[in-house]
């Protein structure tokens, strides 16, 4: 029976787990007693030990003996030798791999120099050294992590410009299905985790396409809705939207072609968050000089950009923005007012609204309401600091969907 290869492998397995193997122990590596070795009285063993001598000859082992060299006492791996050991047992250096990884995610780097993907490349590369080990993403197939680095140079080149995901799969692979099936939700995770828009959100509530379209990889063509007096000027001529009373919209394809937009007929403005809402709100609207505009989630640069037309064109008009009144909306109302509306103000985000809908409210975890706390420590959501405080107290929030309960 060939025990050699089998206790070869046993040694490097348990070599790759040593401090030996990380720079933090000069110990020996031992034979451990999991490996399936013959007793001493049994046929087997002779031919076990001739094996053994004839590793140890190799010098991929050291052997202690008892019983004037008759009997094995311990095996120890040879560390001198280790990348033959590698070879005769037929399995990847893990050092060798490890070091393959390190040095693909650094020609990366190269390419990145700056912004968040930089940042989370630079402390997965301290990471790996600092452990001398692969983990996550990192101990994928060699050609799945040099995918998912490809997207991620991909995403910092198109900074925001939008790419379907076909296209870009093409573009990287040409494959047109390979980013869906296998690197998609590498990317999703790096972008959830790591993004700086996501950091005071609560990530379990994000889909991949919002994930996605965050970076400017769109899974749909994006469609832009509203319903009220708002007249487009494209680089071919004007439409008027306003006859429209039920609702209208424009694909994101469309943005290129844009050049102002016209709210001379629209008092007031109201961003809308879900789409259930929006669309009731839309169906039972009186008033004709008021814009509602669906906002979705967290807005994409290309929704963005629609936002910042709509944007140029204010004047005296009011602006509001009403979604769920827990963290996500308190964020995405602060995201709006900072970046595009500084007069943008709250609608049916209160204390008011949150005692009149609680009972049908969300539980939410000590976790969630920690998060949600450390709002009142920035100024910027203080219109937000009673119903925080209310949320806390009940430890529920309310989804806008409540407000169509009649």
């Amino acid at each position: 029976m060939n025990y050699s290869e089998n206790v070869i492998v046993a040694l490097l397995k348990k070599y790759e787990k040593s401090g030996h193997f990380s720079g933090s122990s000069n110990r020996r590596v031992f034979l451990g007693k999991g490996v399936n070795l013959p007793d001493t009285d049994s046929f087997d063993y002779p031919d076990f030990v001739a094996e053994m001598r004839e590793l140890e000859r190799m010098g991929f082992i050291s052997i202690e003996w008892s019983r004037k060299e008759r009997m094995i006492d311990r095996i120890s791996l040879n560390i001198s030798n280790i990348d033959e050991a590698y070879k005769y047992a037929k399995i990847p250096n893990k050092r060798t791999v490890i070091n393959n990884v390190c040095s693909l995610i650094s020609k990366s780097i190269e390419r990145i120099p700056n912004g968040w993907i930089r940042k989370y490349l630079d402390e997965e590369l301290d990471e790996i050294s600092a452990k001398s080990k692969l983990f996550g993403l990192w101990s994928e197939d060699y050609a799945l992590i040099s995918d998912v680095l490809k997207a991620l140079e991909l995403i910092y080149v198109l900074n925001g410009k939008p790419i379907s995901v076909r296209a870009a799969s093409i573009s990287l692979y040409s494959n047109s299905k390979r980013f869906e099936r296998y690197v998609k939700k590498h990317v999703v995770l790096i972008i959830l985790k790591n993004h700086p828009l996501f950091a005071e959100n609560d990530i379990s509530e994000i889909d991949d396409r919002d994930a996605l379209a965050q970076v400017g990889i769109i899974l749909m063509p994006e469609v832009f809705e509203f319903c009220g007096n708002l007249k487009i000027r494209y680089k071919n001529g004007i439409v008027d939207y306003s006859p429209i009373r039920s609702g209208s919209c424009i694909s994101g394809n469309c943005l290129e072609e844009i050049v102002s937009v016209d709210l001379s007929n629209v008092d007031q403005i109201l961003f809308i968050e879900n789409k259930t809402n929006y669309s009731e709100f839309c169906l039972k609207n009186k008033n004709p000089r008021l814009l509602v505009i669906y906002h979705g989630g967290l807005y994409s640069p290309a929704r963005g950009a629609f936002f910042k037309f709509i944007s140029s064109a204010v004047s005296s008009q009011k602006i509001f923005f009403w979604a769920d009144i827990d963290l996500g909306g308190f964020n995405m109302f602060v995201r709006l007012k900072n970046n595009i509306f500084p007069a943008l103000e709250p609608l049916n985000m209160d204390v008011e609204g949150l005692e009149k809908y609680k009972s049908m409210g969300l539980e939410r975890s000590s976790d969630y309401l920690k998060k949600l706390s450390k709002l009142k420590d920035n100024q910027e959501y203080y219109m937000f600091f009673e119903v925080i405080d209310a949320i806390i107290e009940s430890g529920v929030t309310v989804e806008q969907e409540s407000f169509l309960i009649m």
